[in-house]
């Protein structure tokens, strides 16, 4: 990118939010941490299933039927039946417990993803925002020396129509102006650079 100091550079804006802020914003946008909880909310499913398979199933059952009754005047009664039947998978006892085992890895793998990945945000955030600030204050700072190499270079000039000064001075004077010029312009190049960086950590992996 190839800009003169007399090119217009504004900076890309201001950022308000506190860091502690910022992370919170970060944690609430960033696509990984939803993933790891989905992760591990189908694992958990999924351990559940495979533990009920372990356990007996109970069901109940009723029945209905006309009884042909011979001894008495009547010939034909109905009646009911009620009763609890269980069962227990005996063969896939086995594979069960390990799928549930499987599962409960997994659940401990996610949660340990989640708890890497805030992490790692936090760190992105952090770094970036600390970067920002910086590039901030060097603005500050260059802003102070362009005002001051303004000023040099108006003294220089009033030396010189004065007959107190040369016109080496003046040169000289001009020199560190175009200087100071570029340092800031490159000071404010760079806070946008860590501005749309700051702006990628809060909504997506910094790369």
């Amino acid at each position: 990118m190839n800009i003169s100091a007399s090119d217009p550079v504004k900076l890309a804006g201001v950022w308000n939010q506190t860091v502690e802020e910022t992370i919170i914003l970060a944690f609430q946008n960033r696509p990984e941490l939803p993933k790891f909880i989905a992760q591990r909310n189908i694992s958990i499913q999924r351990r559940r299933q495979a533990l009920s398979q372990l356990e007996p199933q109970i069901s109940l059952v009723a029945s209905y039927s006309l009884l042909d009754q011979f001894n008495d005047n009547n010939s034909v009664t109905d009646g009911y039946s009620l009763g609890v039947q269980a069962s227990l998978n005996l063969f896939d006892g086995g594979a069960a417990r390990a799928r549930a085992a499987q599962e409960k890895a997994n659940i401990t793998i996610a949660e340990g993803n989640f708890a890497k990945q805030r992490e790692q945000i936090r760190f992105d955030v952090e770094q970036q925002y600390t970067q920002l600030q910086s590039n901030l204050t060097n603005i500050q700072t260059t802003d102070l020396a362009l005002q001051q190499a303004k000023e040099a270079l108006r003294l220089a000039r009033l030396r010189f129509q004065a007959g107190v000064g040369t016109q080496t001075d003046v040169i000289a004077a001009e020199n560190d102006l175009t200087r100071a010029e570029s340092d800031r312009v490159t000071a404010i190049l760079n806070y946008n650079r860590a501005f749309a960086f700051l702006q990628r950590a809060i909504t997506a992996r910094v790369r």
